[in-house]
């Protein structure tokens, strides 16, 4: 799942305010200043229990209803922040004026829609963060929700974290015990990002061996964890071992914060997938550890592929000349793959032989020659009339000494048929990069999009 790049900025943000141990004066009206800002509310509110009595008061307050008398207080189960303190989760609601639980008081008439995160303490609801719009209709969306309930767990970090300072003041005695709850409240701060819907990890910036992993890296890339934590950047992305290179060793050391770049990630079965990648070199305790947030884009390929298709499909309908349809084709395959070359091969009229007729991208081809049925990867799509996928076309042993195929790698072919349903030429792609491999979900794109190219050949004009 994509996350907003505001999210990814909000919990990066609060959490190194959080470990900078600001009072709670200052860190809880910042956070409620951060959860107002990023569902855009009219108004934000915390509310805090009252230890005198079984209630809560509003502690800290952001927005645009009049002010509450001092003596303000909300039961448990009354209004959103009291049933988020009741039921101990996020409560939402878009009709706040037919909300059973609503509050009597005249003082949040105005309220459209609202919803309540509560904070927790030792185990124990102790409050809620209550974010509410008071002006036409207000659908909250998963990322808002989202957003909302890690902010709320991160002040209830904050607000125990304050209370076991508090203790440690008074009762000197007891700072071995206070030093252990805070490490658990590190865990706990560790986990609240373990658990974002975001895959994310951390890397040694000298080794780039992964250090931490949450559950949604391990879910896009299909690692265990143990495996995982064995991995380095380098084995993550072995297609793009120099980019990750440059991009760790020199310009994240100088820049520290980078603009998002892409590259092809390996997944624990051997497929590929193309990520986006944000990187930050940041310090984690007592040493500099990379930060990474990954964006998976296996979505946006697959609309790239339908576009293709779309466009492919209009061009056909133009009848458009053939050549400059099996040329458009062969460019959009390129793109579609990212791949440096690409061919088209077809049969002669009699039959003979196979020639070389289109090339684009990669300066190759120049010493091309017919070939017959069986020769090459070219001319074994010819004689089976079905794909041809290598791995590394160098190791393969029927490969094909001529001099500018040299440098491929993963090399695809493809078969063109004719209105009978016979070989009339081949499509094809080639990768000049050591490691790629052309995954699953690509070999599938480039197949429909041959038998677009066959169409092509059947209809198209000279």
């Amino acid at each position: 799942m994509a996350v907003s790049d505001s999210l990814y900025t909000l919990l990066r943000d609060t959490s190194l305010e959080l470990i900078r141990h600001r009072s709670l004066p200052e860190l809880l009206p910042d956070i409620l200043r951060r959860a107002q800002e990023f569902v855009g509310a009219d108004v934000a509110y915390m509310a805090l229990r009252d230890e005198a009595g079984d209630v809560m008061r509003v502690a800290y307050y952001r927005g645009t209803i009049r002010t509450l008398p001092e003596d303000y207080f909300i039961r448990r189960g009354e209004g959103v922040s009291g049933q988020a303190w009741a039921t101990g989760r996020v409560v939402v609601t878009e009709d706040y004026l037919h909300y059973g639980h609503r509050l009597p008081e005249p003082y949040w008439g105005s309220m459209r829609a609202a919803m309540g995160a509560p904070l927790f303490v030792n185990g124990a609801v102790w409050g809620a963060l209550i974010l509410a719009h008071t002006e036409g209709e207000k659908k909250y969306t998963a990322l808002e929700i989202d957003g909302a309930e890690q902010l709320a767990n991160f002040a209830s970090l904050a607000i125990e974290n304050a209370r076991i300072i508090d203790t440690a003041n008074a009762e000197i005695a007891r700072r071995k015990e206070i030093e252990a709850t805070m490490k658990r409240n590190e865990v706990r701060y560790r986990t609240v990002l373990a658990e974002s819907a975001t895959p994310m990890c951390s890397a040694d910036p000298d080794t780039l061996r992964l250090l931490e992993v949450n559950r949604s890296f391990l879910q896009l890339f299909g690692y265990p964890l143990r495996q995982a934590l064995n991995l380095t950047l380098y084995e993550l992305a072995p297609y793009d071992q120099d980019t990750v290179d440059h991009v760790c060793k020199e310009a994240l050391l100088e820049r520290k914060v980078l603009p998002p770049f892409v590259i092809t990630a390996r997944r624990a079965d051997g497929e590929s997938v193309e990520v986006e990648l944000r990187l930050q070199l940041i310090r984690d305790i007592d040493q500099m550890i990379i930060f990474i947030l990954f964006r998976d884009l296996t979505e946006q390929r697959e609309n790239k592929f339908l576009k293709v298709l779309q466009e492919t499909t209009l061009d056909l309908l133009r009848q458009r000349r053939r050549d400059d349809l099996l040329r458009s084709l062969l460019n959009r395959c390129l793109a579609l793959a990212t791949a440096p070359c690409g061919f088209i091969w077809l049969v002669a009229a009699d039959g003979s032989s196979i020639a070389p007729h289109l090339l684009a991208g990669y300066e190759a081809g120049k010493d091309w020659t017919p070939l017959q049925k069986g020769q090459g990867l070219v001319g074994r799509v010819w004689e089976t009339g079905a794909p041809v996928v290598v791995d590394d076309y160098t190791a393969w042993p029927d490969h094909l000494g001529f001099a500018s195929s040299l440098f491929f790698f993963a090399v695809a072919g493809f078969p063109l048929l004719d209105s009978a349903g016979k070989v009339a030429g081949v499509i094809g792609l080639a990768d000049t990069r050591m490691y790629r491999e052309f995954d699953r979900q690509e070999i599938q794109y480039l197949d429909q999009l041959a038998r677009l190219a066959s169409l092509a050949l059947q209809c198209g004009c000279e």
